[in-house]
C-alpha cells in the first residue's frame, strides 16, 4: 500500500490521471474548464465541462462508456465504433466515412484510431 501524499494542487492548469471502468483517464483542468480524455480509447473527448455554469458540451449517448472488458457485436473489420460509441469527440483514421478498400488496404467505418490505445507524456 502506497500511503505517499503527492501534494496535488486544486488551482492553476493541471493534470489529473485516473482509471475509469479500466480505461486510463487524463482530466485537463483550470478553473473555468475540465476536458475528460478517454487514453486507452483512442484519446476520445467525453467531457469539456464550463465549470461555471456546470455546463458540458459533449454529446453523451444512452450506450455510456463502456468497462474495459466490453467485447463488441461486430469485428473491427466492419469497424466497431457504433459498439462503443458514447459521444463526446473521437480521432477518426485513416478514414472518417464508410467501410471502403483503397489500394487493397480495407479501411473499416470510421478508421481504426478510435479503439487504439496512446502513450503519452507530459512536458513542462
Amino acid at each position: 500500500m502506497n500511503l505517499t501524499y503527492t501534494h496535488n494542487r486544486n488551482f492553476g492548469c493541471r493534470f489529473i490521471e485516473v482509471i475509469f471502468k479500466g480505461h486510463r483517464v487524463i482530466f485537463l483542468e483550470n478553473e473555468i474548464i475540465r476536458i475528460g480524455i478517454l487514453v486507452d480509447r483512442g484519446t476520445d473527448i467525453f467531457e469539456f465541462l464550463y465549470k461555471p455554469k456546470d455546463v458540458d458540451f459533449m454529446w453523451k449517448s444512452y450506450l455510456g462508456i463502456k468497462d474495459a472488458g466490453f467485447y463488441p457485436a461486430s469485428g473491427p473489420e466492419d469497424g466497431n465504433i457504433l459498439d462503443f460509441y458514447h459521444g463526446g469527440w473521437q480521432e477518426l483514421f485513416p478514414n472518417a466515412g464508410t467501410a471502403g478498400i483503397y489500394k487493397g488496404a480495407k479501411f473499416p467505418f470510421h478508421g481504426e484510431l478510435y479503439s487504439c490505445p496512446w502513450e503519452y507524456t507530459v512536458l513542462k
